[in-house]
């Protein structure tokens, strides 16, 4: 897969990208706030985006919502440290929530398919 991955820490980015290419997939993108990954997302054609719920001053919440009007088939799915409420990923329109320490062993293509 080719994943867009959205996280403001560069420690998490560079962790979440070792642990997707070592699974096998592509990052075609970092991006650190909402402007950005819109215009990247836009810009790559990932085949997922992968948003952190804290992005500093931003919500990963209101970007997923903020994607899906902007480009409105492209999946997008959650991550975070901590459990997200399924009612809370539902709201937002996103496909699935993952765990960062899942990244290892989640099958991504089965949560966005």
């Amino acid at each position: 897969m080719r994943i867009l991955v959205v996280d403001d820490q560069r420690v998490a980015l560079d962790a979440v990208r070792e642990a997707l290419e070592w699974r096998g997939h592509v990052v075609v993108g970092e991006a650190s706030d909402a402007t950005v990954a819109i215009e990247m997302a836009a810009r790559v054609s990932p085949d997922v985006v992968l948003v952190d719920v804290w992005l500093g001053e931003e919500s990963g919440f209101d970007l997923v919502r903020a994607l899906r009007v902007a480009l409105p088939e492209l999946p997008t799915v959650l991550m975070s440290m901590d459990p997200v409420p399924v009612e809370d990923v539902e709201a937002s329109g996103a496909r699935a929530s993952v765990a960062k320490v899942d990244l290892l062993s989640v099958d991504l293509s089965s949560l966005v398919g």
